[in-house]
């Protein structure tokens, strides 16, 4: 299984939020650089990366600085490099690709503007994975403040028909709490394409990697809050993904 430690960005510094709350907000430090560095150092081989401002739809001058310099470090690093937040139409696809960013991460663009998602995933062949962020069993988009009457199900195979190279599927009212993951909803997600997918929201132990693993079609799981406040030992779970895929 391939591990995304996350580097959420708020105003240029690194932050997590609890079930995407923007009010919920606990900060982590104020240089992302650093924090990709870190993660690089315990030997991780990827990054998952947020644009929260853009997201939220909100000034995010100080993320761009941030995530240009990751994306330049990742490549020279040779580590891969996901992004998600705000990326909305072909010309904010094009312009993270060439900054060295390895995979964009969409939700809004495929759920509202269906011809411009197929457009990009057809420029981008490969590089661009949907994030499918589920309230229960409610599609929310829009940075997380809105619900869409689409179906999971139905936004799998339109990803599948346009060219996705893959899924993120996120448990929002999991995300941030460190409460745990519902492997079986997952593996049910995960046998419903032959994408790859990748789990996020709510990851509390090297427990959870392990059931994750064992459920046999999780292709990755994103680190988040479990990471940050040392529920997950950086050297256990590197030590995990490594027996996974070497």
């Amino acid at each position: 299984m391939r591990l995304y430690p996350a580097i959420d960005l708020r105003g240029g510094r690194v932050v997590r939020l609890v079930q995407g709350d923007p009010g919920r907000e606990t900060r982590f430090g104020d240089d992302p650089l650093a924090m990709a560095e870190r993660f690089a150092g315990d030997g991780f081989r990827s990054v998952h990366v947020v644009n929260l401002d853009a997201a939220f739809g909100e000034d995010d001058a100080a993320n761009v600085r941030a995530i240009g310099d990751i994306a330049g470090f990742c490549d020279g690093a040779g580590l891969e490099m996901q992004l998600g937040g705000g990326i909305r139409d072909g010309e904010a696809a094009a312009r993270w690709l060439g900054l060295g960013v390895t995979f964009l991460v969409v939700s809004t663009l495929a759920l509202r503007s269906p011809g411009e998602f197929a457009r990009v995933c057809g420029l981008h062949s490969g590089a661009v994975r949907v994030s499918v962020d589920l309230r229960g069993e409610r599609l929310s988009d829009g940075g997380w403040l809105e619900d869409s009457e689409m179906s999971w199900r139905d936004l799998v195979k339109r990803s599948e028909d346009a060219g996705a190279a893959g899924f993120i599927r996120t448990e929002i009212l999991r995300d941030g709490t460190v409460a745990g993951m519902d492997v079986d909803r997952i593996g049910e997600f995960a046998r419903a394409t032959d994408l790859p997918v990748i789990a996020a929201g709510g990851l509390a132990s090297v427990a959870d990697l392990e059931a994750l693993r064992a459920d046999g079609k999780i292709y990755g799981a994103v680190l988040g809050r479990a990471l940050y406040d040392g529920a997950i030992d950086p050297a256990a779970a590197v030590a995990f993904e490594r027996a996974s895929i070497d």
